[in-house]
């Protein structure tokens, strides 16, 4: 299909664009994918918890090109995060089943300041090749490599996650090699065993990352530090009474620096109860220490539905004390479903510690008519407002029509309104 769209910027200035996006298969099992200048700024990704957090956070990526085929690209926070792409002219993809060999690759390319990387004028190129060999229904043998090439740096990681299972028992690991311009060599090695039933399961595991250890097209937590740890976990589940089913467990880690010196350590454990009227609640608490902090939380939550599933609601709280002050954190939601035309959601999120910060986000979608759409969100966050409205009309079979306000990602309302046509071919 193709797109364009035109209309005014939020710096009053004008705009044009258009691209195209193309599918073809390849066989019956085999899928190849191309997307020529596309259109990522109207895409509305999740929007980003306020939630404390040592670390980056992951969230998926709901852009159309990476969304195709996902599953087939070997994707995870330890070997490629789309996100980390954040736009480009050219993308080629491929994925599918050779026999009993799943298939993935994509190759990503950005013109926009050109550069010499090979003798090609490119200024950014992203490629991930990822196979997944079957070696019956319960083992595999997956291998990848993703490399980032820019104007001032060259990455790539070789990855395999071997997993074979008997009867009960799993065993499995990652072995990752990476390589960074100007002679950085970094490993991850990780190995876990886990023996699991009906009812019980347990799992150890642990890991080992060089200081040198870096994947610039994925999400890695920390590097130089070795890990261990245990967890276990009962489960159960009841054919009459009030109670669906319920599980539990504990779980207890330790990081280090390869050094010797103390990382991070944690012991928690979590509970979850389902009834058979759709709601469940679930509780959990942790104590840990992340560098010289000393933590401890406790969390509680709730869920329900109702109305034939079409009202969710629920509400998570956390409280305790992170990064030496005390710590509290909330988020109630609710999503209303009517007459399967209008959807409405509303999610809170609440945060008291060293800095007070409060987040509402208001989402809509409501079908006029199956030719005419009309979709919003509306977030505020930290005294900010941002909006976001789209309207959906289809003028011929197969094409779109759409007016857009505003900026679906950004941290204020922008005065921004553009007018964008998709065509089928």
């Amino acid at each position: 299909m193709a797109y364009a769209f035109a209309g005014r910027e939020s710096d009053e200035s004008g705009t044009f664009r258009a691209g195209l996006d193309t599918k073809y298969a390849i066989t019956s099992q085999m899928t190849a994918v191309a997307s020529i200048n596309p259109d990522f700024s109207n895409v509305e990704q999740e929007v980003e918890s306020i939630d404390f957090s040592y670390r980056e956070k992951y969230y998926p990526d709901r852009r159309p090109f990476f969304q195709e085929g996902q599953d087939m690209m070997g994707g995870g926070s330890w070997s490629f995060y789309s996100r980390r792409i954040p736009q480009f002219d050219l993308g080629l993809k491929t994925y599918g089943k050779i026999g009993k060999t799943t298939i993935g690759a994509l190759d990503c390319i950005d013109f926009s300041e050109p550069s010499k990387i090979k003798d090609t004028p490119i200024n950014r190129n992203d490629i991930v090749i990822n196979a997944r060999f079957d070696l019956g229904k319960t083992s595999v043998i997956p291998i990848q490599f993703v490399r980032m090439d820019d104007q001032k740096f060259w990455n790539h990681t070789f990855i395999t996650r071997p997993s074979f299972r008997w009867k009960s028992l799993s065993i499995g690991g990652a072995l990752e090699e990476s390589q960074t311009k100007g002679g950085k060599y970094g490993g991850d090695y990780f190995a876990y065993c886990d023996w699991s039933t009906k009812r019980f399961y347990t799992s150890v595991f642990g890991s080992i990352v060089t200081s040198d250890f870096e994947i610039f097209d994925a999400l890695v937590p920390y590097n130089d530090a070795k890990s261990g740890g245990i967890d276990v976990g009962y489960g159960t589940e009841w054919r009459t009474g009030i109670l669906k089913g319920a599980n539990g467990g504990i779980s207890l880690s330790r990081t280090d620096r390869l050094d010797g010196s103390h990382y991070e350590n944690s012991a928690g454990g979590y509970g979850n109860i389902n009834f058979r009227n759709d709601h469940s609640i679930k509780f959990g608490f942790n104590k840990g220490r992340y560098e010289q902090y000393h933590d401890w939380t406790i969390d509680t939550g709730f869920g329900g539905k109702a109305f034939n599933q079409d009202l969710n609601y629920g509400a998570s709280v956390s409280y305790g004390r992170r990064e030496n002050a005390d710590y509290r954190f909330a988020s109630p939601y609710v999503s209303f479903r009517f007459r399967k035309k209008l959807s409405l959601g509303v999610n809170s999120q609440f945060l008291w510690h060293k800095k007070d910060r409060k987040q509402h986000i208001l989402t809509l979608n409501y079908d006029i008519t199956p030719e005419r759409g009309l979709g919003g969100l509306l977030v505020y966050r930290d005294h900010n407002y941002n909006a976001f409205v789209t309207y959906r009309q289809a003028v011929r079979k197969g094409i779109d029509v759409f007016i857009i306000i505003g900026d679906p990602n950004a941290e204020k309302m922008q005065k921004r309104i553009l007018a964008k046509v998709i065509i089928p071919f």
